[in-house]
């Protein structure tokens, strides 16, 4: 598996997956391992669900020429089948504790997901495979 690419959504969590007195949320198909496939910039990212009920994402990607890295953590919670984050940390400082909404849809272990502009359509689109 290799890291790469500047993307969003998933990341990796220091919550248990099925936390303790958190409710079931669609946004639970979230949580696990991924590898970012095309159009997004190949990369790896884990997604956890904490004992608060929020979702922790955990990205690193390289560009394709692997001439830079980055990386980011990102918090969030659910809105039906967006998810509303707040950068917790980023390699591009500039965009802590800014926000991102994604919209995402889920089809077998491939999942689309898109940035929403300040109107709420979608903008920017990317796409991850579950890891096994």
């Amino acid at each position: 598996m290799s890291l790469a690419g500047v993307c969003i959504v998933l990341g990796v969590g220091m919550g248990l997956a099925e936390s303790a007195g958190a409710a079931p949320s669609p946004c639970d198909a979230l949580v696990g391992a991924w590898e970012y496939i095309p159009p997004s910039l190949p990369g790896s990212a884990i997604v956890s669900k904490q004992a608060n009920g929020k979702y922790l994402i955990v990205w690193i990607g390289t560009a394709p020429d692997k001439s830079s890295a980055t990386a980011g953590s990102w918090e969030g919670a659910c809105e039906g089948s967006k998810v509303r984050w707040r950068v917790v940390y980023a390699t591009d400082t500039s965009s802590v504790g800014k926000e991102r909404v994604v919209d995402w849809q889920m089809t077998g272990d491939t999942m689309q997901y898109w940035f929403l502009t300040p109107e709420g359509q979608r903008g920017d689109a990317g796409a991850v495979r579950r890891l096994k």
